[in-house]
């Protein structure tokens, strides 16, 4: 399975099976989320994004889940400049989860800044992939904004939620994934 096929076939599961992760998974989940925690530089949510594909990867399900878990803190390990933001549960789902109806389309979250007529397939290819991120209550609260040069600026929308920048994360990674890493450079302006 690709991440594309990932990102095309996950869906947000809350329920799982009583069922032990294999030894070899856990050991190669510990491995991406260390090479998580050592390249992370960009958002939670981008890099736990990269973590849920990886897990829908290895056969498992995923929920991040943001407000709505127990808040033990003897459950987690939280550094001293670090903040507890949201979780990522994963396991064995008891379903596949239930795609969600789409709010929005490519003429929604997309602008064209550039000097071309229309959206190269690319710049379409991530923002539809942009638009299976999963986001704080399915708002989808972002825009992509093709600039000349193939610059991509990622734009958070305002959001009463409050979780606008991680779920920019999340749909930043999915549009690496559907426009291809190559056709493309991020900008910030």
């Amino acid at each position: 399975m690709t991440e594309l096929e990932a990102i095309k076939a996950r869906h947000s599961v809350r329920q799982y099976l009583d069922k032990p992760i294999e030894t070899e998974k856990i050991e190669a989940i510990q491995a991406s989320i260390d090479r998580c925690n050592r390249e992370g530089s960009v958002t939670a949510g981008y890099w736990g994004e990269r973590l849920v594909l990886e897990l829908q990867m290895l056969g498992l399900r995923t929920c991040w889940v943001g407000a709505s878990y127990k808040k033990d803190m003897s459950l987690f390990q939280i550094g001293a400049e670090e903040e507890l933001k949201c979780v990522i549960s994963f396991g064995y789902g008891a379903n596949d989860g239930v795609q969600h109806r789409q709010k929005k389309t490519v003429a929604d979250v997309a602008v064209n800044k550039s000097s071309a007529a229309s959206f190269p397939d690319w710049f379409v290819n991530g923002v539809e992939a942009a638009l299976l991120a999963p986001t704080a209550v399915n708002q989808q609260k972002f825009e992509f904004v093709l600039h000349d040069d193939n610059r991509v600026e990622a734009v958070a929308k305002f959001s009463l939620i409050g979780y606008a920048h991680l779920d920019l994360g999340i749909a930043k990674y999915h549009f690496e994934v559907g426009a291809g890493a190559g056709n493309f450079s991020w900008t910030s302006l």
